[in-house]
């Protein structure tokens, strides 16, 4: 493999793993504020591909397409909230509501767990019923040219992709540090009880990390349609690479989330380059088997105390 190939393949794996993640950010986000998994991130993310096609034929021709590209996720991003808030208010909270009834906390994390992989399967049969069963290509109307850096080509949508993601990180971290929203979420996600005693809102910040989990799955998705195609099926794959994102990094920290993100998107490539791209998801499954052998913290993980 020449050095010029072998640069084309780290890039389109470096897009790729800023994709995974922002997913495994989902992950993270809502593991540390509720100690439980959201298997509705990944068909969250493939939904939010659609929603980006829908965005497309919205928008008037002749467009700017810088600014039909904001548009494009400005819409993905505010349906997807709409329906975090939704599921949040008629599926989690009533389930969490049930569950502390039972005053047991195996049955609360088990009763969510089952709520958030319900609102899932939800979310891949809508919108297979709304835009069909076959996969659809969407283009953003930025990233089309091809880039020459001496031998080495590759496409400018990677260098959209790798940006924007970075805007977004930079942005959650301001958010979650400078702004009081993101200190309560914060203050929940350490200790749910003393943040309540100090007067935070636990049920609207509960709310507000789901909202902002489901926003990061629609950047998410509208940044992989373009390369993966938008598809109903797409849902599992994309969350079990987000969540192994999340576990190679280490699912309580979120620079490791975003770490390992980009990790698992260049061993992908680099694997798929090896071995064909026939095996591309399987390199998912096998670092994430790795990883929980070997560290099952993560490479960045933090001490966490439990009570019990």
């Amino acid at each position: 493999m020449s050095f010029a190939i072998f640069m084309q393949y780290v890039i389109s794996g470096l897009a790729m793993g800023a994709i995974y993640s922002l997913i495994a950010v989902g992950y993270s986000m809502i593991w540390k504020a509720m100690g439980l998994l959201n298997f509705a991130q990944g068909p969250a993310v493939m939904f939010s591909g659609f929603l980006g096609i829908t965005a497309v034929t919205l928008i008037p021709r002749g467009t700017n397409p810088v600014l039909a590209t904001i548009l494009i996720f400005l819409f993905a991003c505010s349906v997807s909230a709409v329906i975090a808030v939704i599921s949040h208010k008629l599926v989690h909270e009533p389930t969490l509501k049930t569950a502390l009834k039972m005053r047991n906390v195996n049955y609360e994390k088990m009763n969510i767990l089952v709520a958030t992989l319900a609102v899932g399967i939800i979310l891949e049969n809508v919108a297979k019923l709304l835009w069909t069963g076959e996969p659809q290509y969407f283009a953003l109307p930025i990233g089309r040219t091809p880039i020459i850096i001496g031998d080495v080509i590759f496409s400018s949508l990677n260098l959209w992709i790798l940006g924007v993601a970075t805007i977004i990180v930079v942005f959650l971290q301001l958010f979650l540090f400078k702004t009081k929203i993101g200190k309560a979420m914060r203050a929940v996600a350490q200790d749910k009880e003393a943040a309540a005693l100090m007067g935070v809102n636990v049920k609207k910040s509960l709310q507000t990390t789901f909202v902002m989990a489901y926003v990061l799955g629609a950047v998410a998705g509208v940044l992989v349609s373009p390369i993966i195609f938008a598809f109903f099926a797409h849902g599992p794959i994309l969350g079990i690479k987000g969540f192994s994102a999340a576990v190679l990094g280490g699912i309580y920290s979120i620079p490791g989330s975003i770490i390992g993100g980009l990790i698992l998107g260049v061993l992908e490539s680099l694997g798929a380059s090896i071995f064909g791209s026939g095996y591309r998801n399987a390199v998912a499954f096998v670092v994430l088997i790795a990883v929980l052998l070997i560290r099952p913290t993560g490479l960045f993980a933090k001490k966490v105390s439990e009570k019990l």
